[in-house]
């Protein structure tokens, strides 16, 4: 079997590109299969392009017509490659149109194929792979779809019946020479190592393009990128320098609050005692008023009766002064003659001396 080595294998569904716009309209991963077999084609010819840079390119020098139909002379004239026309055909490939495309391989060019991916159904559904061998009337293809490595009469068809259109580029194709300890092209491990090299170029141009440090790396001199990051460094060191300064104000600013913090929370505390000291003495102020006020009702009682038998005193005293009066008056009339003693006269002055006397000793007692 006659076979090509391609550098490296990519997928239009690869998680990198897969949602990333081609050209103006659609998605590398719905449309970018002939973008991604482009792809591998520069590569091929010792490009390191990876779809979303060949993407790019095509799109910033008018290699897509109508959003993202690929423009197979900007491409050519973009690496410097020849372009082989394009060959169709609406039936089944002759001899020697299959013979062409063995031709082209044999030059050491990969073929891109348009073919029918359903071609039990009238309408074309078209899809590109790359041609990178054969054996026989089978060709041994790169799928952009899956990335995989299949041969074309794996869709279940004939390849004189699958095949609708054909092209390639003539260039040089890079040649790699295999030292003792290096890893073989187009090993699993040799693409993995070569995609993660690509991989980091990508990263490196974009960081570059994110800084506005240059749009084209491979143009830029070394010497001024490494001017215009010194310059990034510097700035970033004295962007540090003030950040350390405003965290300085910051931590001083944060603990004066933490200061003020615990002063309002004392003062909480003060608030609290007197409030509840205050509480206190409202609460024993109401006590002592209703107290007084369940008091007086029997005050005001005891005071009424104090006043009835104040009242009764002065009404017998002034009862006692009439009747002392009177007995005076009786008593002196005797004392003259003027009236005769009787016996119930001389009793009743008898016990009203007796009771002055006796009045009068207890007062000279109390005295």
């Amino acid at each position: 079997m006659k076979q090509l080595t391609l550098p490296i294998i990519f997928s239009q569904n690869d998680s990198r590109w897969k949602n990333s716009p081609l050209g103006t309209r659609g998605t590398i991963g719905l449309y970018g299969c002939l973008e991604n077999d482009a792809t591998m084609v520069t590569n091929y010819y010792g490009f390191q392009e990876t779809p979303l840079t060949l993407n790019e390119k095509l799109t910033n020098n008018a290699g897509y017509q109508d959003g993202n139909k690929f423009v197979w002379s900007v491409f050519a004239r973009l690496f410097g490659l020849k372009y082989s026309g394009q060959w169709s055909n609406t039936g089944a490939l002759t001899q020697a149109q299959m013979d062409q495309i063995r031709k082209a391989i044999d030059g050491g060019y990969p073929v891109f194929l348009q073919i029918d991916t359903i071609p039990a159904t009238s309408a074309l559904d078209e899809h590109w792979i790359l041609a990178i061998g054969y054996e026989g009337d089978d060709f041994l293809i790169q799928d952009p779809w899956d990335g995989a490595t299949k041969r074309i009469t794996s869709w279940g068809v004939t390849a004189q019946k699958l095949i609708y259109a054909w092209c390639w580029f003539e260039g040089k194709p890079v040649k790699v020479e295999v030292a003792d300890g290096c890893l073989v092209p187009n090993t699993p491990e040799w693409r993995t190592k070569y995609e993660q090299i690509v991989a980091s170029a990508t990263k490196w141009a974009d960081t570059l393009k994110i800084l506005e440090i240059t749009d084209d790396p491979n143009a830029t001199p070394t010497d001024k990128i490494k001017s215009t990051m010194a310059g990034y460094k510097s700035r970033e060191t004295d962007l540090s320098n003030k950040l350390n300064d405003k965290q300085g104000l910051l931590d001083n600013a944060n603990k004066e609050i933490e200061n003020r913090t615990e002063q309002v929370s004392r003062l909480d505390g003060d608030l609290l005692e007197k409030d509840k000291y205050y509480k206190s003495l409202v609460d024993a102020l109401n006590k002592q008023v209703k107290n007084g006020s369940d008091a007086l009702p029997l005050a005001q009682a005891r005071v009424g009766v104090l006043e009835g038998e104040l009242d009764e005193a002065n009404k017998a005293k002034g009862r006692a002064l009439l009747e002392a009066q009177q007995n005076k008056s009786q008593l002196e009339a005797c004392q003259k003659g003027t009236i005769a003693p009787t016996p119930q006269l001389i009793l009743k002055l008898t016990i009203q001396y007796i009771t002055n006397l006796v009045t009068k000793k207890g007062g000279e007692n109390n005295g």
